[in-house]
């Protein structure tokens, strides 16, 4: 003798609505369904639930002294998938980059070394600002400053 069951797929369709302070944090989704029989069948997922959006927590800028050739070395709280930077120079204007022109630094997380392309004044605060797009499409706007410090090719 033979039978066989009554197959029925849920699906559960939600929305949330976070508020107040901006979060990264990993929840976990509990289902359970109950056939006719009584038999349980519990689902369970977890998931990142992020509202915080990518900010710079430094920045510096160098000009070699020898070559005469000057970058700028920022990091982020969070890994960027996207970034626009400005960087303000004063007398000289706003020069405009992405993040792919930067390349990572090795061994330093979320770390990123750009040649700019044009010689910084030494001594003389400059201003990066960065709009940028995480993963989850946080986006987020950062300004840091920092004064050009002579240093050699490294």
């Amino acid at each position: 003798c033979s039978g066989y069951a009554t197959k029925t797929q849920v699906t559960l369709i939600g929305t949330m609505t976070a508020s107040g302070a901006a979060t990264e944090v990993e929840l976990t989704l509990t289902g359970t369904a109950v056939d006719l029989a009584g038999n349980r069948f519990v689902i369970s997922q977890n998931f990142l639930f992020d509202t915080l959006a990518p900010t710079l927590t430094h920045f510096t800028a160098f000009r070699d002294q020898i070559v005469n050739e000057s970058w700028i070395e920022f990091k982020f709280d969070q890994k960027p998938e996207e970034a626009e930077l400005a960087l303000t120079v004063t007398a000289s204007g706003t020069f405009l980059y992405d993040l792919d022109d930067a390349e990572e630094i090795e061994g330093q997380e979320n770390a990123y070394r750009l040649l700019t392309g044009i010689t910084l004044p030494f001594n003389t605060e400059i201003t990066l600002g960065a709009t940028a797009t995480d993963l989850a499409g946080n986006v987020g706007f950062s300004t840091k400053a920092a004064t050009v410090s002579l240093s050699s090719s490294r």
